[in-house]
This record gives structure tokens, C-alpha cells and sequence, in this order.
């Protein structure tokens, strides 16, 4: 069986090797011949445009420059000095002459935060250097002065100085000194010319609604109360300032009238526009005392 299976297989080589035409063999098998029709279209697949490929936006490498270093060396420097009366501001600077007496405060601006300060105001003597009872308050760049106590100005006319240290938070120091010299100007209170009641007075009518006090100048400011020393009480009666005149005013539904035979006290304080006041002592009052009757 075996010799039988060799030769088949020999036979069909044979047949292979001489059933060829111009050297090319044909297939064991037959292939199907593909035959194509010329009546037949053939249609092509649309093209779709495709996006363009997206590509990465990457930031350039730049290197960034190291930080500079700053030095804090230098202490607060003094933009400005402004002393003030009310609402009048005065400028102080270093050789200021006739700066007014009557300063309620002076303020010193930095240009930076102050800490800490010493400043003070002193008056130089011949021999001496007097300091001032001066309150100092340091807020943010400021450092304001302000009086302790009664005293409400430079009270005479000569050479002052503003001086001493401020530091800042870096505990850098810068020295000031501020000299300038004051003029009196208007240092005389106003004087009362004439009053409607008279200390010590008797038999003031019940029905007495308003007292009167006249001036030799214009007021500014005043300090007036009326009392009931029968009965400790105040009257509350209304103070009115016109120009030269204080008027001391019962307001109906407000103040309290008058009664029969009761002790009395009118007290009061007054000043100009330049600040002086009468009686120039805060302490002491000028008063009015007086008794009472009802008309018969």
C-alpha cells in the first residue's frame, strides 16, 4: 500500500512539471476568474475630513528672577508738622516765626509707622529748657500733642522746640527738632459790660423767662447754667450765643420757672475766637446769686 501512495504521488509531480504553459504552473485547485462589468459603478467611499491633530501648548521655561532683598536702615522721616486752633490749622516748620499761642494740638506726620516716640515740646530760657505738660499719643504715622490738664496753649509768646526720637517697627531711630518762636496776638478774655441780673440781687420777679449778659467782644464759647440752690436742682434753662451777648433762655416745656422766695446761682465761663477764656482758671466760675419774689 505504501509503495502505491509513493508512486500516485510521483505521477502527479510528472503531471505538474509538464502541463505548464511559458514556465508557469498551473494550480492544484481552480481559482474562479473575477469578470468585471463595464456597465457596473462602483462608487467610492466619501471623504471625511479629519481635524487637525491638537497639539500641546506647552508655556515656556522662563526663570524667574530672585527676590530683591530690602533693607530697612532709616528711621521715620517728618513730612509734616501742623499745629491747630478749632478748625484753623497752623504749619510749623523748623524756623517758623509768630506761630500762634493758641494751639489745642500739634501733629507730626511720618512716612511710616511710628512705634515708639519721645517727642516733646520744651520752651528754651536764656539759661534753660523748660519742658511742657504736653500729652503725646503715637497712632500709625502720627504723633499728636496734645495739653494735660488746664493748660489749653503755649500761654506766652518766646522760643519753643519740638524734639526728641521716633522709631519704627525695624527699630531704626531718626531725631526731630523743630524750633520756631509764638506771638502774643490776642491774648485779653472779653469783658462783661452789662448783665441783666446783678449778684446778691433781691426780689427778681417769678416771671423772669431770660437773663441777659452783654460783652465787649465776640463770644465763642461759654459755659452757662442756671441753679436752684433751695432746691439743688438745675433749671435747665437754654444758653444762646449772639455775637457779643450770652442769653440765658426758659424754653417753654423745658425749663423750670421760677419760684417765690428760692435762692438762685447763674454761673458762667466764656471766650473768644482765640481761645481766652474768663475767668482764665478752668476751676473758677464767675456767678450771679440771687433771690426770688412774686410780683404783688
Amino acid at each position: 500500500m505504501r509503495y502505491v501512495l509513493v508512486i500516485f504521488l510521483l505521477l502527479t509531480c510528472i503531471s505538474c512539471a509538464t502541463d505548464t504553459e511559458k514556465g508557469t504552473p498551473e494550480p492544484l485547485f481552480a481559482i474562479p476568474t473575477l469578470i468585471e462589468d463595464p456597465n457596473t459603478e462602483v462608487q467610492s467611499e466619501p471623504l471625511v475630513p479629519q481635524p487637525d491633530p491638537v497639539v500641546p501648548v506647552v508655556a515656556p521655561i522662563v526663570d524667574e528672577p530672585e527676590p530683591e532683598l530690602v533693607f530697612d536702615i532709616f528711621g521715620p522721616k517728618l513730612i509734616e508738622s501742623i499745629g491747630a486752633n478749632g478748625n484753623r490749622k497752623i504749619k510749623i516748620s523748623d524756623g517758623a516765626r509768630d506761630v500762634d499761642i493758641h494751639l489745642d494740638t500739634i501733629t507730626l506726620t511720618f512716612d511710616e509707622d511710628v512705634a515708639k516716640s519721645n517727642v516733646q515740646i520744651h520752651k528754651n530760657h536764656s539759661t534753660f529748657r523748660q519742658s511742657l505738660r504736653w500729652k503725646r499719643i503715637v497712632s500709625g504715622k502720627k504723633v499728636v500733642l496734645t495739653p494735660l490738664g488746664n493748660v489749653i496753649n503755649l500761654k506766652t509768646d518766646g522760643q519753643y522746640e519740638i524734639s526728641g526720637d521716633v522709631e519704627d517697627a525695624a527699630r531704626n531711630m531718626r531725631t526731630i527738632l523743630i524750633t520756631f518762636t509764638t506771638k502774643k496776638g490776642d491774648n485779653r478774655a472779653p469783658q462783661m459790660t452789662r448783665s441783666s441780673v446783678r449778684h446778691g440781687g433781691t426780689n427778681v420777679p417769678i416771671n423772669t423767662e431770660r437773663f441777659v449778659f452783654d460783652f465787649d467782644e465776640a463770644i465763642h464759647r461759654a459755659d452757662v447754667k442756671l441753679y436752684n440752690r433751695t432746691r439743688q436742682i438745675d433749671m435747665k434753662w437754654k444758653m444762646l450765643i449772639d455775637d457779643k451777648r450770652i442769653i440765658l433762655l426758659r424754653l417753654p416745656g423745658e425749663g423750670l420757672r421760677l419760684r417765690h422766695k428760692e435762692r438762685y446761682r447763674v454761673q458762667l465761663r466764656w471766650a473768644d475766637a482765640a481761645g481766652n477764656w474768663e475767668p482764665a482758671d478752668w476751676g473758677i466760675i464767675r456767678i450771679f446769686d440771687f433771690t426770688t419774689e412774686a410780683k404783688k
